[in-house]
């Protein structure tokens, strides 16, 4: 059953279900292979979390993915490096097995030629590659290893799907952009041409304090200016959309989905980690989907964070984030939404 079939009818229900506490069976699933990482990126928020070494072994990755038969689309990754998990690509195997179209978010820094090869043959959807510079001084700063690491996978992965005349994975350039590398977007465009790529121009998350500083306020000029560069490059650009409203939150996400770590925790979403914890699928199975806290949640959120039910970190969250919508959104398509 392929994405489209499972998903059909769901972006007409969106507003109905958002009245309602309780949720369809989930089509999203961001589930974390691990939280451990072999970088120590400047913008990432790992510091901030009092993070206890976790990885996900494939047995509960399996009993996670048969508790949710209606899922579509599973992201593979999390506060960690995906590929430090020795059973990532027999993940993919398995939910692809199920129907599932699966993505995944690398810095590809440990990916070899040979893994390269793995994760193309194990039917991977999409690929988020992580390169915030294609200048190698910038991207050192920022990353702290050296560019050619995952310029050499990302390079190696559209190799071998050449020779296996694979349309999978798609490979997405991810760029978050920040003051440190606002000048490099034409660039790095460039070199997704090169191999066949989209490129994502993410902006810098401020939920941690520190990126405040790095964020830039010609982010919109700058993409745009990318955008048309892309173009005549035949380079397909993705950009954080405008939808942060002036007052309040809506978000439609946690009717749809959620954020499942490596320990099992599920929690509403990757912006938040270890709170609010809605329950761990692990050790009770399906019931925390539509068990008493997430229906909270969900009731809190519906209330646009009016409520005292969570605490004020909690809102502050939700309120910096780009994927909110005010309450004058009727019809979204809620897959949209979902990849950001």
């Amino acid at each position: 059953m392929n994405l489209i079939k499972k998903t059909k009818g769901v972006s007409n229900l969106a507003a109905s279900i958002a009245n309602k506490s309780s949720a369809p069976s989930p089509i999203y699933m961001q589930i974390e292979p691990t939280n451990l990482c072999n970088l120590d990126c400047i913008m990432c928020l790992r510091k901030e979390r009092n993070l206890k070494n976790q990885t996900l072994s494939l047995s509960d990755f399996k009993k996670i993915i048969d508790t949710f038969p209606s899922l579509a689309l599973i992201q593979l990754s999390g506060l960690g490096e995906p590929l430090l998990n020795q059973n990532f690509e027999d993940m993919v195997i398995y939910a692809k097995a199920k129907g599932i179209e699966v993505e995944t978010t690398s810095n590809m820094t440990i990916c070899s030629k040979g893994r390269a090869k793995k994760i193309v043959e194990s039917g991977l959807d999409r690929v988020f590659i992580s390169i915030d510079s294609v200048v190698p001084e910038i991207y050192k700063k920022i990353r702290g290893v050296d560019l050619e690491l995952p310029k050499n996978a990302a390079t190696a992965i559209s190799d071998w799907k050449k020779e296996f005349k694979s349309s999978t994975p798609k490979i997405i350039i991810n760029y978050v952009v920040m003051k440190e590398n606002i000048d490099g977007l034409k660039e790095v465009v460039d070199f997704a041409s090169k191999i066949g790529a989209d490129v994502n121009f993410k902006k810098i998350s401020i939920a941690k304090k520190e990126n405040e500083d790095r964020e830039v306020d010609d982010y919109y000029e700058k993409v745009s200016e990318a955008e048309e560069h892309g173009k005549k490059l035949g380079v397909k650009i993705i950009r954080t959309a405008k939808l942060r409203p002036k007052k309040g939150f809506y978000c439609y996400r946690v009717w749809f989905g959620a954020f499942i770590d490596a320990g099992g925790n599920l929690l509403p979403c990757c912006e938040f980690y270890s709170s609010p914890c809605l329950g761990n699928i692990l050790q009770t199975g399906k019931e925390p989907w539509n068990g008493k806290d997430f229906k909270e949640f969900r009731r809190w959120v519906r209330n646009k964070g009016k409520k005292e039910s969570f605490s004020n970190e909690t809102r502050a969250t939700c309120a910096k984030c780009n994927l909110v919508f005010n309450d004058t959104v009727r019809k979204i398509d809620p897959l949209k939404f979902i990849r950001h």
